[in-house]
């Protein structure tokens, strides 16, 4: 049997997720996918943890939705929410990491000036 390597995994799994938010009832199946665009886009760089974060995302959304629970009782603020939740992750963010990147880089052609 052929061995799944891990971005096919991960692949899969998105897609599985992104079928999955679009069986929620409006107004959760795009609110869902708005929170998860902006918490990957500004969370956790490590696959793995950004996988863990859009399945626990996906199984909030499901319980409010079944619930019938109100957005803003759902998230709050939604930035704040995101923002909040992502750090749960304890993963280094993509915008942190490309920031000290920018810093160093920087840093290296100062001091040769």
């Amino acid at each position: 049997m052929p061995s799944t390597s891990e971005p096919d995994a991960g692949k899969r799994r998105r897609r599985e997720r992104n079928a999955q938010a679009h069986r929620l009832p409006e107004p959760y199946d795009t609110t869902m996918r708005a929170v998860v665009r902006y918490a990957t886009k500004t969370g956790p760089g490590d696959g793995g943890q950004r996988l863990r974060m859009v399945d626990d995302l996906a199984e909030l959304f499901e319980q409010g939705a079944a619930d019938r629970t109100s957005l803003t009782d759902l998230l709050g603020d939604p930035v704040e929410f995101a923002d909040a939740f992502k750090a749960n992750y304890g993963a280094q963010s993509r915008i942190l990491r490309e920031q000290r990147r920018l810093i160093r880089t920087i840093a290296v052609f100062d001091s040769e000036l």
